[in-house]
């Protein structure tokens, strides 16, 4: 059970040392004020995750594990930048072909003109989604490969991924999000690395907020699209021929590959 005391581990030192970076700020800031829990939830959850993520996983992978930092899934190796927009094309095609499933079902035009203030927020997506890949499917993923298999692995992650949307989006929001993690852990497991993951979930995130007009927030029509958008692009990803660089390939089966 060594996985699962490093996989609680994990979340145990991003949630300490993201109140503590939380707090440090604030007193730098000189801001007197007792922020509400919501308040606190969203400095958590903001730009100073992203640091504090990726430095838990570092340092984890290091020390804890004694393996090669670039097993991380984050290493510049020759093809990530193939890898990371192959996977942005993907999530844009997600978010259109979503789009114009709804059109045709309810005739509710749901594409708009892309604004400059959403293309200046480009870096802010990536960044965030950088984030999200680190907590949700970096690191722990590796850990519960390791410990309990490939297929069981990408199992507890999506589920966990979909389950977090729960009170935002109810439990259509749920199957959706938890496909969607499906469609990321997978890419993550084939391409031995976390550059076409972060590309797809840049890309839908990205385009949607670019060129989706924003509706209801549990709006059950868009809900059920997306819930079959993603899992034809379930079967997408598990078709395509996706091939992992050489030397990701070698470290994932030499340092992260389950021997079950």
């Amino acid at each position: 059970m060594w996985w699962g005391f490093k996989f609680l581990a994990f979340y145990l030192a991003i949630i300490v040392l993201s109140v503590a970076l939380a707090i440090a700020l604030r007193v730098i800031r000189r801001e007197k004020e007792i922020a509400s829990a919501s308040q606190a939830r969203v400095k958590i959850t903001g730009r100073e995750m992203v640091p504090v993520t990726l430095g838990v996983s570092l340092l984890m992978v290091a020390y804890l594990d004694r393996r090669p930092m670039v097993s991380l899934g984050l290493h510049f190796y020759s093809s990530w930048v193939q890898e990371l927009l192959l996977g942005t094309i993907i999530g844009c095609i997600m978010v259109l072909v979503a789009a114009g499933v709804i059109y045709v079902l309810s005739h509710q035009d749901r594409l708009m003109m892309p604004s400059p203030r959403s293309l200046g927020n480009m870096l802010r997506h990536l960044w965030g989604v950088v984030g999200e890949e680190l907590i949700s499917r970096g690191y722990p993923l590796q850990v519960l490969v390791n410990g309990i298999g490939m297929w069981p692995a990408v199992g507890v992650t999506s589920a966990l991924f979909g389950l977090l949307h729960y009170q935002r989006l109810g439990w259509l929001g749920v199957i959706d999000s938890g496909l969607f993690g499906l469609v990321l852990s997978l890419a993550i497991v084939k391409t031995k690395a976390l550059w076409m993951a972060i590309g797809i979930h840049f890309g839908w995130n990205f385009f949607e907020a670019l060129l989706m007009r924003p509706g209801e927030e549990k709006d059950h029509l868009l809900l059920i699209v997306n819930i079959i958008v993603t899992a034809v692009f379930l079967l997408v990803i598990l078709w395509l021929p996706l091939q992992p660089h050489p030397e990701m390939e070698r470290v994932w089966h030499e340092y992260i590959q389950s021997t079950r």
